[in-house]
């Protein structure tokens, strides 16, 4: 595990669906106690300090229970399905200010938003329009008006025809005004049309630890490089409500997009896998770019972590194309 499983504490916004959600690093699995329990105390510190000898004992005398808070036993392991945790910024390299007049990328700064939760769900379709048809996320979403959410999915086939869907949760945290820059693009792709956020919304990806031969295979379908999924890649669904915007990605409507994601899910265990979405900026008043969230999955086991999508959680299935034949 790297050093960012000292990441962030659950969420009071973590969306809980029938135990699907991966832990994030640093928390401990449910049912886990050992986390919770104080380090031990150090015996002689409920001596009198008039009972101590008037020298100090060595060092090397001292019980082991007086080691300082740095030893103490880490936190329990997170869930055996994998875990996230949010990346620092600088984590990618992004549109800088000055990038229409040089071409100049620069790290990105931290992420407007910060991930609170990562579901995964199989269902016999794409679930598509979540944060109104979802039940668990519409209520969270309707429970907190004062938030605004961006939430992802990404629709990947798991066989037999079933959909894993790998929902994200994140909520702002930049406050308004902070980035005008960013403030432009949001409130631009919030406005526009889905064609406009089809040509905007960018993908970075990067595998970490994993397999040569897989970190190979990848690269040479193109999967880690950036990517406007929209544009002619991957067919996306959209959605914005008063708090919220999301994106749908169907991975199944490409067949490139359906090997890498093949590849990466069948070693998803063994990986660790560093993501970004940005807006990207095509206009001086959209530059420089931010993250919109940017986390690392460390050895996610989708097959382990998913549960079905229980029936009357979703509120609008999709109709079959062949319903009138």
């Amino acid at each position: 595990m790297s050093a960012l499983s000292e990441a962030a504490p659950a969420s009071p916004l973590h969306l809980e669906y029938a135990g699907a959600s991966l832990t994030p690093a640093g928390v401990p699995a449910a049912g886990s106690g050992s986390a919770s329990k104080p380090p031990a105390a150090s015996p002689s510190a409920s001596e009198p300090p008039a009972a101590s000898p008037p020298a100090a004992s060595p060092p090397a005398a001292s019980p082991p229970a007086a080691s300082p808070p740095a030893a103490s036993p880490p936190a329990a392991s997170p869930s055996p399905a994998g875990c996230w945790a949010p990346l620092p910024p600088g984590s990618f390299e992004v549109r800088s200010g000055e990038y229409l007049a040089s071409g100049v990328k620069a790290p990105s700064a931290a992420g407007a938003f910060e991930v609170v939760s990562i579901t995964p769900v199989n269902s016999d379709f794409v679930m598509t329009g979540l944060c109104s048809n979802f039940l668990p996320l519409k209520r969270l979403v309707e429970r907190h008006p004062g938030e605004t959410f961006f939430v992802t999915n990404r629709a990947c086939p798991c066989g037999g025809g079933r959909i894993r869907n790998m929902i994200t949760v994140a909520r702002r945290t930049l406050p308004v005004g902070a980035d005008p820059a960013f403030d432009s693009a949001w409130a631009r792709y919030r406005a526009s049309s889905d064609a406009h956020r089809d040509l905007h919304m960018k993908y970075l990806p990067r595998l970490g630890r994993a397999p040569w031969l897989l970190t190979q295979a990848v690269a040479a379908l193109g999967g880690s490089r950036p990517v406007i999924m929209g544009k002619g890649y991957l067919a996306q669904v959209h959605d914005v409500g008063p708090n919220f915007v999301e994106v749908c990605v169907d991975i199944s409507s490409s067949a490139v997009a359906r090997r890498i994601a093949g590849l990466v899910l069948g070693y998803s265990a063994s990986l660790d896998v560093d993501e970004a979405f940005v807006i990207e900026g095509k206009e001086q008043a959209d530059l420089p770019e931010r993250v919109l969230y940017q986390v690392r999955l460390q050895g996610v086991d989708t097959e382990a972590a998913a549960v079905d999508l229980k029936e009357g959680d979703y509120i609008a299935p999709p109709v079959a194309n062949d319903a009138e034949q």
